[in-house]
């Protein structure tokens, strides 16, 4: 087999290409579509007149027929979108390798793909007949590291990888996702003997937050996943949670995942999270908090703990004018956007951040009234996969009234914008502590992607969490 890939394919370029477009006048080609069909129908039948066999992506099905040719059956195709594309391969003769995003791509990270959805997978699609389904040649698992830190490859792989393995070879009816797990606690020491740094199973429990203005309390809904309540019925299932005051241990940071900060283990010891928990008088007492909560299942630890980390502070509660309106999809939270003191993870879908497309952060604060300031600051995530950038700087002033402003700083950093990991950076100002009553923080947005990102020229994203104000 020779995999030529065949996905996503860069059809703008060739529009601008004067070999392409020669070539598809030459052919009598309708368009770059037909193009691409023509050139992979081409390389599949050179490949099986040399005794080796074409793999393509799904894709490679609509680009032959673009070109008017039907896709030669000894093409395999490899469907990654769904199992509408599997069996359409497989009912159009092909021989089909199956590997959707849902299931086998092991670079999402587990609160995506969870142990769970691996072991759900069904590579033959249903309501095929015999013969289409022997057309179905297995399951692959895909992890695209260009997404991934070297370091991290393990932690992906497993114990998703082992997951997928008796999910492949075991027929649906034989499968059992709790025995299952029994059994994965005998692999923990072969792993550790081979070097094996294995991942979290899952993410099964979340934590969201919110800002009572009227109770000054933050408000947490604790939440288990209802597909592992389910699967786990037979279980003795506890949620536990600890809260950690400030000052927060040192060795926790923002950007690191739960499962990778060194902070005190929950236990079995520990309480039994409520389903609604509440901080009061957390506004302006300068206090910070660290909420971790985890699922035990019969007093085991399953998958990653959470963390929701909240700041009291200043400006809790305070109004804020925007010179460009956040996103509608990224609003920053129920109440107040970036002064409802919760801070935000590395995952920019956790309704934690605030988005700006193509635009700046330009935002005034007006406290309840004047208030001694020493230090400002804001945290802005960088996730380049997602376009998601960090500011070129951020500037901060104070001004009593509103009208006449004091500089309090600009802010730079030397970050590079080709790290691939996800990272959060913190902006501050430090002041001598005179009082304000407004306060505005304006990030300076790259505006688009870099030349060398796929996204190049295109509006690039600005996400903030906090504007903390002490």
């Amino acid at each position: 087999y020779i995999h030529i890939g065949g996905d996503e394919v860069p059809k703008g370029r060739w529009r601008e290409c004067e070999h392409c477009q020669a070539r598809i006048r030459n052919e009598g080609l309708a368009d770059e579509s037909a193009l691409q069909g023509w050139f992979t129908a081409r390389i599949g039948n050179f490949l099986a007149d040399h005794g080796r066999r074409l793999i393509a992506w799904d894709e490679v099905l609509t680009s032959i027929a673009a070109s008017g040719k039907d896709a030669p059956t000894h093409i395999t195709v490899q469907a990654w979108r769904g199992p509408g594309k599997a069996a359409a391969a497989a009912k159009a003769g092909h021989d089909v390798i199956v590997s959707p995003t849902t299931h086998t791509y092991f670079d999402y990270d587990p609160g995506v793909l969870d142990l769970q959805q691996v072991y759900d997978f069904r590579p033959v699609p249903p309501d095929l007949d015999e013969a289409a389904a022997r057309r179905i040649l297995g399951g692959q698992v895909n992890l695209w590291t260009e997404y991934i830190p070297p370091g991290r490859v393990d932690a992906m792989l497993f114990p998703r990888l082992t997951a997928m393995a008796e999910t492949l070879w075991t027929c649906a009816r034989k499968r059992n996702f709790a025995a299952f797990l029994d059994r994965l606690h005998g692999h923990g020491p072969v792993l550790n003997r081979l070097g094996v740094r294995a991942g979290v199973a899952a993410r099964p429990v979340t934590i969201s937050g919110r800002y009572d203005s009227v109770r000054g309390i933050h408000r947490m809904d604790i939440t288990l996943d209802p597909r592992v309540a389910t699967a786990l019925a037979g279980r003795d299932l506890a949620v536990r949670y600890l809260i950690l005051e400030s000052p927060l241990p040192p060795s926790f940071h923002p950007g690191l995942l739960p499962e990778d900060q060194s902070l005190p283990a929950i236990t079995t010891a520990d309480d039994t999270a409520p389903e609604i928990l509440e901080l009061p008088s957390a506004a302006r007492t300068g206090m910070s908090w660290l909420v971790q909560t985890r699922l035990f299942a019969d007093d085991r630890p399953y998958g990653a703990p959470a963390l929701l980390e909240i700041s009291g502070h200043k400006a809790v509660g305070a109004s804020i004018r925007f010179v460009h309106e956040p996103d509608d999809r990224y609003p920053g939270g129920e109440f107040g956007d970036l002064v409802n003191g919760l801070h935000g993870s590395r995952f920019f879908q956790d309704g934690l951040w605030t988005g700006f497309e193509g635009e700046d952060l330009d935002a005034t604060l007006e406290l309840d009234f004047p208030r001694r300031i020493e230090r400002i600051s804001v945290r802005f995530l960088q996730d380049v996969n997602a376009w998601i950038l960090l500011p070129r700087e951020v500037r901060f002033s104070v001004s009593s009234e509103g009208v006449h402003w004091r500089d309090a700083g600009v802010i730079s950093h030397t970050v590079s914008d080709k790290l691939q990991d996800k990272l959060i950076h913190e902006f501050a100002v430090f002041l001598d502590g005179s009082a304000g009553r407004f306060v505005r923080v304006h990030g300076i947005s790259p505006g688009v992607c870099p030349d060398w990102h796929p996204g190049r020229g295109k509006s690039c994203w600005l996400f903030a969490d906090e504007i903390v104000c002490r």
